[in-house]
């Protein structure tokens, strides 16, 4: 299932890409803003979420320090290795989210990065398709 998940991402980065590439324009105008936004909006409410769990792992942790004795100590471990976990998953999702907007925007600029004119592109993708059917015909 991993290497199908794997695959299945792989194949999206370069469906993106090749669509960036071949149809620039249309590209940023119809997938490229919306793909980021909707990434935003996944990075602030996977923060969101984990600030709010974080923040009940801290009261436990402070309710539980009061009270300490020599047998509470495995829930504080507890409650401490729930919040390391929590910041490590925070950390790579917004690795990851960032990762993806850095990438949207590195293809909503790629135009300018080859230095290639957006006119010069689509009007040889429609050069091209004359092209073919003046040999079909």
């Amino acid at each position: 299932m991993e290497t199908f998940f794997w695959s299945l991402l792989l194949a999206a980065i370069s469906a993106l890409s090749y669509v960036a590439y071949r149809h620039p324009v249309p590209f940023r105008s119809n997938i490229a803003y919306p793909l980021i936004w909707i990434s935003i909006i996944g990075i602030v409410f996977i923060m969101a979420s984990t600030f709010g769990s974080q923040h009940v792992l801290v009261e436990n942790i402070v309710k539980e320090s009061k009270n300490l004795n020599n047998n509470e100590y495995p829930m504080l471990l507890f409650s401490i290795n729930s919040l390391a976990e929590k910041l490590r998953t925070l950390y790579l999702a917004l690795g990851i989210g960032g990762g993806i907007v850095v990438y949207l925007l590195l293809l909503v600029n790629l135009p300018k990065i080859l230095s290639i004119e957006e006119t010069k592109v689509t009007s040889n993708t429609s050069l091209n398709r004359t092209r073919k059917k003046r040999r079909a015909v």
